[in-house]
C-alpha cells in the first residue's frame, strides 16, 4: 500500500463517528461498511495533502488503491482524489480504462459508490463531448455486472449537455429497463425525469414501449414533472397488465 493511502486512511479514520456510520450503514442496508464521515470532511483531508499530490506520479495508483479497500469513505476518498486532482491532467482514455478496471475487478458493489463515481468524474468527461468517450461509457450498458453497467447513464442524468445527447441513450436505457436489478431500472427513471423537462414526447413513447418491463419506481420518476393525471392513468394503465 502507497504511503500516501495510508495516510489518507489514517485521517479519514479520526474522523469516524458512530452515530453517522450506524444511520448510513442502516439506509444502505450493510451493502457497503461506513465509518461516519461525510464528503466534505474527507475533502478537507484531501485538500491537506494537496501538496504532495501535486507531483506524486502514483496518484491515479492511490485513487485506484482507495477504491479497491472496504470502507465506503475510503472509497469516496479515491473518487475524489479523481475529481480534485486528475480530471484535468489526465487524459480521459486513461480514466476510463482505470474505471473500467475497478469495475471488472468488482471494487464498485453499491450505489454511494458508483454514483458519486459518476457525477463526480464522468459526467464531467461527457461533459467535455468528446464522442469517442461518451460512445465508450455508454457501451457499458450490456455489462454483465449491473453496477458497471449502471454507469453507463448514471452521469447523463445530471450533465450540462444533455440535451444534445439523450436521443444517443435509447439503446441503453431500453437495455437497463429491461434488467432485473433494481438498480438497474432505477437510474432509467432518474434520466428520463431529466428528459422529460424539454422532450416529453421521448419519455412517454419510451414508457409505452417498455409497458411490461417498468417498476413502480421508474414511473414514479420519469413523470416527475407530469400532472396529476397524467401520472394516475399511466399507473393505472401499467397495473392492468
Amino acid at each position: 500500500m502507497q504511503d500516501q493511502t495510508k495516510t489518507i486512511i489514517t485521517e479519514i479514520n479520526k474522523l469516524a463517528d458512530k452515530p453517522k456510520a450506524d444511520w448510513w450503514n442502516n439506509y444502505l442496508k450493510n451493502t457497503v461498511k461506513f465509518i461516519g464521515v461525510g464528503i466534505p470532511e474527507i475533502r478537507k483531508v484531501l485538500l491537506k495533502q494537496k501538496s504532495g499530490f501535486e507531483n506524486d506520479p502514483q496518484l491515479l495508483e492511490i485513487a485506484d488503491e482507495l477504491i479497491s479497500l472496504k470502507i465506503a469513505e475510503h472509497k469516496l476518498a479515491g473518487v475524489l482524489i479523481y475529481q480534485l486532482f486528475l480530471l484535468d491532467k489526465i487524459e480521459n482514455g486513461i480514466i476510463l480504462e482505470h474505471i473500467e478496471s475497478l469495475f471488472n475487478n468488482g471494487y464498485i458493489y453499491d450505489w454511494n459508490t458508483c454514483d458519486w463515481l459518476c457525477v463526480r468524474v464522468l459526467t464531467p468527461v461527457i461533459d467535455k463531448g468528446e464522442n469517442d468517450d461518451i460512445s465508450r461509457i455508454l457501451n457499458w450498458n450490456t455489462n454483465e455486472n449491473y453496477w458497471h453497467a449502471r454507469a453507463s447513464l448514471v452521469p447523463f442524468a445530471q450533465c450540462k449537455t444533455l440535451k444534445n445527447h439523450y436521443k444517443n441513450l435509447a439503446i441503453a436505457l431500453k437495455n437497463l429497463i429491461s434488467r432485473e436489478e433494481r438498480f438497474a431500472k432505477t437510474v432509467v427513471g432518474w434520466v428520463l425525469r431529466e428528459i422529460s423537462k424539454f422532450d416529453n414526447d421521448f419519455v412517454s413513447g419510451f414508457l409505452e414501449a417498455n409497458m411490461k418491463t417498468l417498476s413502480k419506481e421508474v414511473i414514479t420518476n420519469s413523470l416527475k414533472y407530469s400532472d396529476k393525471n397524467t401520472k394516475r392513468d399511466f399507473v393505472a394503465r401499467w397495473k392492468e397488465l
